[in-house]
């Protein structure tokens, strides 16, 4: 399996990251006096559109990796809906859900080097401009793929967005579901980023603890390494019910590191 030159500077800045784990990590959320401008926002999520599997074997000749397409699980629209109670929640403010055109905003998921997993957050400050101006906005909130180190097995391989991560080789194969996810709040008249927070049940601590707290858990399945062409319907289906509440504990400590209550 070959690795995408993209892909290789993540890992080369996951690598940074992990060299700086004895730094204490406490982000603050926006200024109060901001907070207060922001009574109408909207939250568009672009996470969600594709599932990655991948599987690290015992040498890199038995790694395997694909990506599939998936719209139509819904993921992205029960992100947006869960993530903007938990805005509205204790807040004086109004989330307005208002359409818009995903391949405008999911051009910040693509990887170009740089901190952040890459993002390019530029190539969407016109499309953030337009969405405020036609929804009378004071901030949105975008939700985008993000990269993470293997910390579940240890190995130098990375996983990304939302999918399944298996580590075979060594005995029984263990495999997670897992949505490595940024949470960025964007200013409507730059459209440029305020604050981002990697989507986590921790936001304060070391940076390995707070990588080690994002949306996983462990499942029993044996096709990890198979193709998803193989797996039936109803093991889709299962994957896709679990992965739709799966971030579920992470929104409220991700938004509050953001936005005052």
């Amino acid at each position: 399996m070959q690795t995408h030159p993209s892909r290789t500077r993540i890992l080369v800045a996951l690598s940074i990251a992990a060299g700086l784990s004895g730094c204490m990590t406490a982000p603050k959320p926006i200024d109060a006096a901001l907070a207060a401008k922001i009574k109408r926002t909207d939250v568009i999520s672009v996470a969600g559109g594709e599932f990655n599997r991948r599987y690290t074997g015992l040498t890199v000749f038995n790694n395997d990796e694909e990506t599939i397409n998936v719209p139509d699980w819904g993921l992205d629209k029960a992100y947006e809906a869960q993530l903007a109670e938990v805005i509205k929640a204790g807040r004086d403010i109004a989330v307005v859900q208002a359409p818009y055109k995903r391949e405008l905003f999911a051009k910040a998921n693509e990887l170009n080097g740089g901190w952040e997993g890459g993002y390019a957050w530029k190539d969407i400050e016109s499309a953030v401009q337009a969405h405020c101006a036609a929804n009378s906005l004071d901030a949105l909130f975008v939700l985008t793929r993000r990269w993470s180190g293997d910390f579940l097995a240890g190995t130098n391989q990375s996983f990304n967005g939302v999918g399944m991560y298996a580590r075979g080789g060594l005995g029984a194969t263990r495999t997670y579901l897992h949505v490595v996810a940024t949470l960025a709040l964007l200013d409507c008249q730059t459209g440029k980023p305020i604050e981002t927070r990697q989507v986590a049940r921790r936001q304060e601590g070391l940076p390995g603890e707070i990588s080690k707290s994002i949306p996983y858990r462990q499942i029993a399945f044996n096709k990890s390494q198979m193709p998803i062409s193989t797996w039936t319907e109803s093991e889709l289906d299962d994957v896709r019910k679990a992965l739709l509440v799966l971030p579920g504990f992470t929104w409220a400590t991700t938004v509050d590191s953001i936005l005052p209550r």
